[in-house]
């Protein structure tokens, strides 16, 4: 028996039992934990693999054009294939027990046995992004490796691979169209869209620069990869999943292929990811010309995809639901205020409301529900138009023009991607040279050629005056009602609602907006535009100064029905050149 120190009291023999006893229970309790979370983990696995075949071999299959022609626009879906963790190469097996098939023969008659071809498809943006480095697995000639402790297959059955295009990851409109859209047309093209398939950023096709861009200056002595991994974080990758733009359509972040791995297998002793093998039951890749600028794939799945995700249900329409988009800084409407008052008063069977960006942010899924709600949309051009892609079947969409001062027309800014929409009815609407006079941002808001701001080196492309505000007199603004009425029309034909334009019975067309008065602008700039006979307008243009202060760009616009008359400078002459009926005549004037 153990000798009991002095001074210390008697231990009865029922506290000790008691407390092993708890000690015990403790233990049994964990281990019940524990089989209950093995048993859990085993149904599901055994509910997935029920019916299901572990595989032998690796196999794909290519959609688009094939390899070494215009492999850009190719897509490709492997079925069984690995992630090597040491090598972050991704494996495909070839058993050599069975006939040494070639993976393909080129159209040299070279049989590719080995490798597949270096220019096998393009996991980046190809039409856009001109670095020519195609992408490929690396072919291994063994039998599919047999799950183990260092073999696991990825708890997300299906990887999505994409070399992430850098410059267009920084606005809302650009993410949709140029990442998320080509990645989910991947999914679409073989018919397998599941949302809980994982994304994979390549990384090693990043260029070792990047150029500055307008809406961002990279900091001296950042890495391409540090640059993209800050943009994603604010846009895609973001803490809250409800702010995260891949959260429209997949349950998780995108991430690396050694981030992936280290989560998968862990770190060993040295602080290293383990060596081993992560394997996919599909890996999907080849975006080069999959994004909306291209009608390879129809967009109304993509729409459809994203709303069925994150919740949002669509019922009949019992009224037209006119939604107008306010916004504050660049390309804004001035005078939003009388316009939207004006529609209120033209569309009485129809709900109006006003959205203001400016005013609360509005989460991915509520932006989504809005649209669907929406019969017709009105809305500046640029970034904050792109939610459009939510209307729905059916809707018209009215975006506000910017009038090209270099092409001295009225052109649209995202019609590269609208134009492949197959669902909406897009409505451009018409600037001219008069909606600019009156508003209070220029000349700051001009570009110029040769300026020293970043956004200056956008004017041959884009003129002058594609970031100004415009400002609708009554023509303006009757161009606008005219557009909102066939819109409205067509709802009612298609819903067979007719109430809802029964206001419209007998009304006419009227300007509610009484025209422009005077031709000076508010810093004083005269306008030396005058009106022709028949009341229409002819465009010409006026040279003032220039630079980001000071007096603006004195424009003047009138168009006639048989010509159009446009001033280039030549030399030391101004030249007016008059198309008249497909001819061109020049008459020359001393400056």
């Amino acid at each position: 028996m153990k000798p009991r120190l002095a001074g210390t009291p008697p231990r009865s023999p029922g506290r000790g039992r008691l407390g092993e006893r708890r000690v015990m229970l403790s233990y049994l309790a964990f281990v019940a934990v524990v089989a209950l979370i093995i048993s859990v983990q085993n149904a599901v696995w055994s509910a997935r693999l029920a019916g299901w075949t572990p595989p032998k071999y690796s196999t794909h299959t290519c959609i688009g054009q094939k390899f070494d022609d215009a492999w850009q626009m190719a897509t490709c879906k492997f079925d069984n294939i690995c992630l090597n963790t040491s090598t972050l190469e991704f494996e495909y097996y070839q058993d050599p027990e069975y006939p040494d098939t070639p993976i393909a023969h080129s159209q040299w008659g070279r049989e590719l046995h080995d490798e597949f071809s270096e220019h096998l498809l393009h996991p980046a943006h190809a039409l856009e992004d001109h670095r020519k480095h195609g992408w490929r697995p690396v072919v291994v000639r063994r039998s599919f490796p047999q799950p183990g402790r260092w073999v696991k297959w990825a708890p997300q059955s299906q990887a999505l691979l994409v070399a992430m295009p850098i410059k267009y990851v920084y606005n809302f409109g650009h993410i949709v169209y140029d990442v998320l859209v080509p990645l989910f047309n991947m999914q679409h093209l073989f018919g397998v869209y599941t949302p809980d398939a994982q994304i994979l950023v390549l990384d090693r096709h990043l260029n070792d620069t990047l150029r500055n861009h307008e809406d961002g200056v990279y900091p001296e002595g950042d890495s391409p990869k540090e640059a993209l991994i800050r943009r994603m974080r604010k846009f895609l990758n973001t803490t809250d999943p409800s702010a995260s733009m891949f959260r429209l359509l997949w349950d998780h972040n995108a991430m690396w292929p050694r981030d992936y791995s280290l989560k998968q297998l862990g770190r060993g002793r040295d602080g290293q990811g383990r060596d081993g093998l992560i394997c996919f039951k599909s890996v999907l890749a080849g975006t080069g010309f999959l994004s909306r600028r291209m009608s390879r794939v129809d967009s109304l799945p993509w729409r459809q995809a994203v709303l069925e995700h994150v919740g949002v249900e669509e019922a009949p329409q019992e009224v037209p639901v006119i939604t107008f988009f306010r916004k504050e800084g660049r390309r804004m409407l001035e005078n939003w205020d009388e316009v939207f008052s004006a529609l209120q008063r033209r569309y009485r069977g129809a709900r109006l409301q006003m959205v203001d960006f400016g005013m609360r942010r509005m989460s991915l899924r509520e932006q989504a529900e809005l649209m669907s709600e929406s019969s017709i949309l009105i809305s500046p051009c640029g970034g904050i138009a792109t939610s459009l892609v939510f209307l729905r079947p059916g809707s018209t969409a009215i975006l506000f023009n910017y009038f090209h001062t270099l092409r001295n027309r009225s052109v649209q800014m995202e019609d590269v991607f609208y134009k492949h929409l197959e669902y909406l009815d897009l409505q451009y609407f018409p600037v001219s040279l008069k909606d600019y006079n009156q508003t209070r941002d220029r000349p700051q808001c001009e570009l110029v050629e040769g300026g020293k701001r970043p956004g200056d080196r956008r004017y041959r492309l884009s003129g002058a005056l594609v970031n100004c505000n415009i400002r609708l007199d009554g023509r303006g603004l009757q161009r606008l009602v005219d557009i909102v009425d066939n819109a409205m029309l067509r709802w009612a034909a298609r819903t067979g609602r007719y109430a809802a334009v029964a206001s419209l019975r007998g009304a006419g067309r009227f300007p509610v907006l009484a025209p422009s008065e005077s031709n000076i602008d508010s810093r004083g700039s005269q306008a030396t535009a005058g009106a022709h006979a028949d009341g229409q307008q002819q465009q010409q243009r006026v040279e003032g100064g220039t630079s980001s202060g000071g007096d603006a760009t004195q424009w003047t616009a009138v168009e006639e029905e048989d010509e159009e008359m446009l001033a280039v400078e030549e030399g030391g002459m101004t030249t007016t050149k008059v198309h008249v009926k497909g001819q061109t005549e020049d008459a020359s004037n001393g400056r």
